[in-house]
């Protein structure tokens, strides 16, 4: 009888802290997964064709004749 409860206690005592532990980890990691996984929006700036304006020399973004910066990245046009 007195094994039994040891056991117990034991096991009250190493089980809780890690259950608490593994709990507040997923509780952590669990959104930072669900963020990565999800695509990134369109940006309007993904709308415009090369032929406006060009393309910034930066990042790439097609770019119109009136803009002065990339409004993806903010570098000069």
């Amino acid at each position: 009888m007195m094994m039994g409860i040891g056991i117990l206690i034991m096991l009250a005592v190493l089980a809780i802290p890690i259950l608490l532990i593994v709990g507040l980890v997923i509780l952590v990691v669990a959104p930072r997964m669900r963020r990565s996984n999800t695509p990134a929006p369109a940006s309007s700036s993904a709308l415009t064709t090369a032929s406006d304006g060009g393309t910034c020399l930066h990042c790439g973004t097609g770019l119109q004749r009136a803009w002065a910066y990339c409004p993806q990245c903010g570098a000069p046009a």
